[in-house]
């Protein structure tokens, strides 16, 4: 039987092909990495969207660039897989020749590509269609036809040579538009950092891209250019056997991995939670972002948690020694430097997304850098201490110039780190609307100096406790004012609950007798017991189907709970006193 079987069904295979591991960034990644192995110092994308129901779907997305071009030859394989003109050249970022092919068909049906090596050249055009493939409409790659360019894409190559590739039919896409340009501009600023600082262009819809170094090292060509940079460690190199033996003639039998550490300066890590706030997560601080960063010939192929870092156990040391990534080491950065005869070392794909080193490597890397690590973590939190006491120092002085408790601040802080919605009640009105309100009504009997403090106060957090050390009279023991996202209380010192309550903090702070002392705290447990076994009985008293305004309410349930509170107060007193 001499009838020959092809290799694959083309149009099925196509289809599997698809799925591959592939996501959107990486497959932008391979057609820059050929423009910029074509030479390119310009590199041009651009999305042609269109918008429908609040999605922005992307029609068209056209990467352009000023490399050296394609001749005809070239051209006709260019879209084959498996092909490559530099298939298995080590020297350089590609190697393995289906990466633009492999990660332009897991996002779109239709590519197309015109090329120009010489100024006096045509523009010479082919494409592939999956459609077309799948209908057997082509069989192969059409042969390169002269073609002039689209205008609405001209001006993304240079006029005299370079290359233009249009990705149309996108039906792979996973977010809205403006979110896959959002990830895009980042995943590229970081992947290229290198080649952006050696020169090359890179622009995203006529935005230039920015570097961004997860070292946060080189402030060149970012989007940060005057921050301060990191600390660096001293680097550390790795001599480390090539496995390929294929190599070695060209590399030898043993080659350097070189590995490089900061840590950021404390402009960038000034306090504890920093992390989660605007300026760090701009620069990319945040714990989204935190993880290390591989690179192979200068191209970043990994960026993250590497594959079982926790598990590794460090050489010479038990496994209840080794560490895991926590939030605090996002304030350090690593870099891991080889070059392309270690891929199998760092198990490289073909498609180069991922990076993970071998085992052992991966013990020696986690032993060199835990020592910095521990350190870097250390002075981090050593500075947060600091600011901890200066904080609290200052609270503490602004508690005593108002006269205030001085646990007042670190109820408030408390209060404010938990569960916190907008207010319902008066939600338009303003911090100093409602402080004004209550300094107007309640707070009227403190002084204009302390008043503007208070005031200050209040619109720097959502709630406020003020201390009135004169007191009013009525059996009330505290006004709430509300509004927006505001809450000021004001506390009634002269009602029996608080007179009670600083008189135990008194013999507390003053008692040695561990009896008493025991004594006294059961009393402080029963004071807050009381508080909430009158709310409770206040509760009690309205009926179910009872209308009143909320104003009414609020001012009805201060009035009960302040008079039952003080009841209650009364009653342990007397029976102490038994």
């Amino acid at each position: 039987m001499n009838d020959k079987v092809e290799f694959f069904e083309s149009s099925n295979a196509l289809d599997s092909l698809r799925s591959s591991d592939f996501d959107a960034n990486s497959a932008y990644g391979e057609v820059i990495d050929n423009a910029i192995q074509a030479k390119a110092t310009n590199i041009n994308m651009n999305f042609d969207t269109v918008t429908n129901r609040n999605y922005s779907q992307i029609r068209t997305l056209a990467f352009g660039d000023n490399g050296i071009g394609m001749d005809a030859p070239t051209l006709a394989k260019c879209l084959k897989l498996g092909w490559s003109s530099r298939f298995n050249d080590r020297s350089g970022i590609g190697r393995f020749g289906v990466g633009m092919v492999l990660g332009a068909i897991h996002e779109c049906k239709r590519i197309e590509v015109y090329s120009k090596k010489e100024s006096n050249d045509n523009w010479l055009y082919t494409y592939i269609d999956l459609d077309e493939i799948k209908d057997k409409k082509i069989e192969g790659i059409p042969a390169p036809v002269n073609k002039t360019l689209p205008h609405k894409y001209a001006n993304l190559v240079d006029k005299n040579h370079g290359t233009l590739i249009l990705w149309s039919k996108y039906d792979r896409q996973k977010l809205s538009a403006p979110s896959m340009i959002k990830y895009a501009n980042e995943y590229i600023g970081r992947t290229f950092r290198k080649f952006i600082w050696d020169g090359v262009t890179i622009n995203l819809d006529n935005v230039e891209v920015k570097a961004h170094d997860p070292l946060y090292l080189t402030t060149a060509k970012t989007a940060f250019p005057n921050d301060p940079p990191a600390r660096e460690y001293e680097p550390f190199t790795i001599e480390w056997p090539i496995q390929d033996s294929s190599l070695h003639a060209e590399y030898g039998e043993r080659g350097e991995i070189k590995i490089r550490m900061t840590h950021l300066p404390e402009e960038l890590r000034p306090y504890r939670g920093v992390g989660g706030h605007e300026p760090s997560i701009i620069r990319r601080i945040n714990e989204d972002q935190q993880g290390i960063s591989i690179l192979r010939e200068g191209r970043e192929v990994f960026f993250g948690m590497v594959p079982y870092w926790s598990l590794v156990k460090i050489i010479g040391q038990s496994r209840d020694n080794t560490w895991r990534f926590e939030p605090i080491d996002r304030f350090w950065g690593l870099e891991i430097s080889f070059g392309a005869e270690f891929d199998n070392a760092f198990e490289v794909k073909n498609i180069k997304r991922g990076a993970r080193p071998e085992p052992e490597l991966l013990q020696t890397i986690k032993k060199l850098i835990s020592p910095s690590r521990k350190q870097a973590n250390k002075n981090t939190q050593a500075v947060w201490a600091e600011k901890d006491i200066r904080d609290a120092e200052e609270k503490n002085k602004k508690d005593n110039d108002l006269g205030r408790h001085q646990g007042r601040s670190k109820a408030e802080k408390a209060a404010a780190k938990g569960v916190h919605t907008k207010s319902k009640y008066d939600a338009d009105k303003t911090a100093e609307e409602v402080a004004n309100k209550h300094f107007d009504g309640v707070g009227s009997q403190i002084d204009e100096q302390r008043r503007r403090q208070y005031i200050e106060l209040h619109k720097s957090q959502p709630y406020t406790i003020v201390d009135d050390l004169a007191g009013w009279r009525g059996s009330t023991f505290w006004e709430v004012t509300m509004g927006g996202d505001k809450i000021m209380m004001q506390y009634n010192l002269a009602h029996e609950f608080f007179t009670e309550l600083k008189s135990l903090e008194s013999l507390i702070s003053e008692e040695t007798d561990q009896v008493k002392l025991r004594q006294h705290a059961t009393n402080m447990s029963v004071l807050v017991d009381l508080l909430l076994i009158s709310f409770a009985k206040t509760q009690s008293g309205f009926d179910h189907d009872q209308e009143v305004k909320i104003e009414d309410l609020i001012e009805m349930m201060n009035e009960s709970w302040g008079q039952t509170l003080k009841s209650f107060v009364k009653s342990h007193k007397s029976i102490e006193n038994e």
